[in-house]
């Protein structure tokens, strides 16, 4: 059918040089692990994607790209206490995501609504 692509086809990675391969789209699915290389393997997994979550809800890249890696500290923190029975890894990574971007932006409301001095 003419006009109808596939959307695999205009994805374009948001950081230049990072194409995503289909065996790191294969791996989300792996949960994050508390050591070094494990928790490697789930960070370049899933960046690409939190990372454009992220920059779709905030006016600037850079907050886009600090509130990312908060989102991958909070993930690392949290990673022993990883449960799989509670909810898929890309599921909680998301919820932690949604959280964070909500808390900064009460913040930044809140700060925004106090009178000066």
């Amino acid at each position: 059918m003419k006009g109808i692509t596939d959307p695999q086809e205009e994805r374009v990675p948001l950081i230049p040089g990072r194409a995503e391969e289909p065996e790191r789209r294969a791996s989300r699915a792996a949960s994050p692990r508390p050591e070094a290389a494990g928790f490697a393997v789930f960070y370049e997994a899933n960046f690409d994607a939190v990372l454009g979550f992220v920059t779709r809800r905030t006016p600037c890249p850079h907050v886009a790209a600090d509130l990312t890696a908060d989102i991958f500290v909070a993930a690392l923190q949290a990673a022993r206490q990883y449960d799989p029975r509670r909810g898929a890894p890309a599921a909680r990574l998301y919820g932690s995501a949604r959280n964070i971007l909500a808390s900064t932006t009460a913040a930044a409301s809140s700060n925004s609504t106090r009178s000066p001095g």
